[in-house]
């Protein structure tokens, strides 16, 4: 599995990631920041997630996050990269769903279409805050101890390496009964590598707590 979005390399004794964020136009920041505000909001507080109806009335998506736009620029086609670039960019937000939805608005000076409203759904297991609290606390003790081994660490290859050394030695990677790759949530993000029920996740899982730790080291903590 590739997880795109980010490239990184040392130098100067440095480990330098360029986030996804950094190749993104003006318009395409603003609604990226205004996700990431959200998602912040959603990581610290204990509101329920909100049900957007779509398709039938019957028919409802669980979202973390609803940011508007005014940005007549903005395409559906923006919206697919800035939504791409932030979850790339943050493992550490791990209620973060695979599924959005958006509205269209209209500009007459320019006669286009453009997305005026996006809507990203959160895992169902953690559209409550009580659940969503427990598990993030539940995370954050794992995370913590960690980024201990990795931050005593004098150089930047040495907590790279610490940081591997950590994934290594505490999981393993996650198959289900017929002895697949899992496909659950959890194996697909922190939640497999840093939640003790599990111990265990895919590739995707795995590199997003390596990234993790790494941002850690180089102070980009939440």
């Amino acid at each position: 599995e590739h997880v795109p979005g980010r490239t990184g390399s040392v130098s100067g004794g440095h480990l330098q990631f360029h986030n996804g964020y950094d190749v993104l136009n003006d318009a395409q920041k603003s609604l990226y920041r205004k996700i990431k505000a959200a998602a912040h909001a959603f990581y610290t507080g204990t509101a329920a997630a909100e049900g957007v109806s779509y398709g039938s009335d019957e028919e409802k998506l669980p979202c973390f996050a609803i940011v508007s736009n005014t940005d007549s620029s903005l395409s559906n086609e923006d919206t697919v990269k800035v939504i791409s670039m932030f979850r790339n960019d943050n493992p550490m937000y791990f209620f973060v769903g695979n599924n959005y939805l958006y509205s269209m608005d209209y500009d007459f000076e320019t006669e286009k279409n453009y997305v005026g409203a996006v809507y990203i759904a959160c895992v169902e297991e953690y559209t409550s805050g009580t659940a969503r609290q427990a598990e993030r606390r539940a995370l954050e003790t794992q995370i913590t101890a960690a980024r201990e081994q990795v931050e005593a660490q004098d150089t930047a290859w040495a907590k790279a390496r610490a940081a591997n050394d950590w994934l290594c030695n505490s999981l393993t990677y996650a198959y289900d009964a017929s002895g697949n790759p899992d496909d659950s949530m959890a194996s697909h993000s922190i939640v497999g590598a840093f939640d003790e029920r599990y111990c265990a996740a895919v590739w995707r899982g795995l590199c997003q707590a390596f990234q993790l730790l790494i941002d850690a080291a180089r102070g980009e903590c939440l």
